[in-house]
């Protein structure tokens, strides 16, 4: 990803410095074929950054996953969590991060498994790695792991080295989780090391970060470790006052195994206090719990305690029942520490008893596990001495093996590194061969677009003219037409006008009309449907308000389309045409004009009438009516029937399809 983000940075300024170089600026940047081709190829690439950067996301993810699904189960098979871990290795190999984690994970396998030198090897490599870059959370998991290793081998100082190294790196991150987890484990070494006044220290900040944060599983830790400590310096009020708030949390966030843990500790301070019959209530209160859990071990160590303590209120067979159940939980767990002490309250209950066969032999066995114990102690410490020696040993192959490897490691890195150049290269020679398609399609485009351009202002140009010459018809023939009108109406009124002048300005009105319309037509460069219905219907209102006949409009149409000037005018001349014909020839007293659709986008103009009607081979040689309205139908792509016999009346249908 580093090598993405430098290619992005250097392609930017690239670009800038190329379109610097051709002299363009912000504002003729757009107009430039190489600024675009520029700027294009440069977001190509960028976008190709961003798709690897998602893949590297979704792979980031799902190696997240792995490691997390594999230490979930650490703990009931850490074998199987570090074969997971390390056959999956080239999947870590994505970022320094999940190297480290990989291999701290790895370490805390070990760790389980017991094996403490082997799990610090994969720790400080692990650490290495966090600290070359910088990983500064990793660095501070990793030292709390490495304290926990020296802290179970006894090396405390050493341990709180590592939980101090731990928190000054939470304290950068101001992660006051971390930061009172550490608190919290240094405590406890504080406690393990006699150091009372550090440990209760470090269990108040402890509790404090938790407090900020209200993690009340944690503050609920440092108020029972705070308890523990002044119970060992003997302040026993302090020590119940801790408890009683540690138990008071356990129980809101409702963790059994704590509570329990708790109530037991609560009980042996009351023990401690001779206060025998609240140590009772309590125990009782942790056995319950701890078999809900069926926690045999607490189970166990609960039992004794509550038969101790029922010797110490002199209930010698509640003691000797309880003690007796504990001996029998101890031996199936093997617990021999548990059964030295369980056979030393037996010889004392015994003796109180006067029962000195069984006092006798419960000595004999507290002197074997006694023995035992003690026996058990030497082989440990000769077995210590061993493994000593056999880890410093291991430790000398795995450092030379560590060398190898990491010299195998660089082969790699550098044969990766040739691996990557080589695909750059082709990488850029796509994106080459990408920018010259696109390229090709922005002069493609270029000449798309001046060729709509060009339509444009041919349609402008086109438009200016109709509007000039619809300009020059309305001002100049109109205004003549409108003066031929204004005289003859004038002669007429003085004089008594003959027939032919009433004709001609008749004739006049209707040229008129006619130019009028056609001036409407020529003006626009499409007509909703919807307008020529309107002009049609007041055509019709016209005529009706002139003649004595009845005009009957239906409008069923519902098409929504524009139409171009000459179907406009050629549909109106046509409806006109058969409505004039209709009034002026049938006789019939009512015309019938409708509109409506049909299929596909056909319109249909109906105009009927109900007069004589006529005989369509008598009027081929009448006039040009009916050829003219032929004719304009077969303009517009359209069809005219005609339906007419004598007496029978007109039935003329136009069929237009308008889409």
């Amino acid at each position: 990803m580093e090598f993405m983000d430098q290619g992005s940075d250097l392609m930017i300024h690239f670009l800038f410095t190329r379109c610097n170089s051709f002299g363009l600026t912000s504002s003729s940047i757009y107009n430039d074929y190489m600024s675009k081709y520029l700027i294009l190829i440069g977001l190509l690439f960028l976008f190709f950054c961003q798709a690897i950067t998602a893949q590297e996301k979704q792979d980031s993810i799902a190696t997240e996953k792995l490691l997390s699904s594999a230490l979930k189960n650490v703990y009931n098979d850490p074998e199987q969590t570090r074969n997971i871990v390390l056959e999956n290795l080239n999947a870590y190999l994505l970022s320094n991060y999940f190297i480290s984690k990989s291999l701290n994970h790895v370490g805390i396998a070990y760790d389980v498994m017991g094996n403490n030198d082997s799990a610090l090897i994969y720790y400080d490599s692990a650490l290495l790695i966090a600290e070359q870059h910088g990983l500064v959370k990793m660095q501070a998991g990793i030292h709390n792991n490495i304290g926990l290793i020296y802290w179970k081998k006894g090396k405390y100082e050493l341990a709180i080295e590592q939980y101090d190294f731990g928190l000054a790196n939470y304290s950068k991150l101001n992660d006051t989780l971390g930061i009172a987890n550490s608190l919290n484990n240094m405590g406890l070494i504080y406690q393990k090391m006699n150091q009372y006044n550090l440990g209760l220290k470090s269990f108040r900040q402890a509790s404090e970060n938790y407090q900020q944060i209200d993690n009340k599983r944690g503050l609920s830790a440092a108020y029972m470790n705070i308890g523990t400590v002044k119970d060992l310096i003997n302040e026993f009020d302090s020590s119940f006052y801790y408890f009683k708030k540690s138990i008071d949390l356990k129980i809101e966030i409702e963790d059994k195994y704590g509570l329990g843990i708790v109530y037991s500790d609560y009980a042996k301070l009351y023990a401690k206090t001779d206060q025998c019959d609240s140590a009772i209530r309590y125990d009782k209160k942790a056995l319950k719990l701890f078999n809900e859990l069926n926690n045999a071990y607490h189970v166990s160590q609960v039992t004794y305690d509550l038969g101790k303590n029922w010797m110490c209120l002199n209930q010698l067979d509640s003691a000797e029942l309880y003690l007796r159940q504990a001996e029998e939980m101890a031996l199936q767990g093997q617990n021999n520490f548990t059964l030295k002490h369980i056979y030393y309250q037996l010889m004392q209950l015994y003796e109180i008893q006067q029962n000195w066969p069984d006092a006798f032999l419960a000595s004999q066995q507290f002197l074997a596990y006694k023995d035992s114990l003690f026996s058990k102690d030497i082989a440990d410490a000769v077995f210590d001495v061993q493994e000593k020696y056999e880890t410093e040993k291991k430790n000398k192959e795995l450092a030379e093996k560590s060398v190898l490897i990491a010299q195998q490691d660089a082969d790699l890195a550098r044969s990766e590194l040739e691996n990557n150049r080589k695909n750059f290269w082709l990488f850029a020679l796509g994106i080459g061969i990408v920018g010259f398609v696109i390229l090709i399609f922005l002069i493609r485009k270029q000449a798309k677009t001046r060729r709509e351009k060009l339509i444009q202002e041919r349609d402008l140009k086109e438009k200016e003219e109709k509007l000039r010459i619809s300009k020059e018809l309305h001002d100049n023939i109109g205004a003549r037409l409108s003066h031929i009108i204004s005289s003859l109406d004038i002669e007429m009124y003085k004089n008594n006008a003959s027939e032919e002048i009433a004709n001609v300005n008749a004739f006049a009105r209707e040229t008129i009309v006619e130019l009028r319309e056609t001036i409407w037509a020529v003006s626009e460069k499409a007509i909703h449907l919807s307008e020529l219905k309107s002009r049609i219907e007041n055509y019709i209102h016209q005529v009706a308000n002139l003649s004595k006949c009845e005009m009957v409009y239906d409008d069923s149409s519902k098409l929504e389309v524009e139409l171009s000037v000459l179907q406009t005018i050629n549909v109106f001349r046509i409806v006109q045409e058969a409505i004039n014909n209709a009034v002026k020839y049938s006789g019939s007293q009512r015309v019938n004009i409708s509109v409506k659709d049909e299929s596909n986008g056909v319109v249909v103009f109906n105009v009927q009438d109900f007069g004589k009607g006529f005989d369509q081979e008598m009027t081929k040689n009448l006039g040009n009516g009916i050829v003219n309205m032929r004719t304009r139908a077969l303009e517009v792509g359209g069809n005219i029937e005609i339906k007419t016999n004598p007496d029978q009346g007109t039935f003329i249908q136009l069929f237009v399809n308008l889409e």
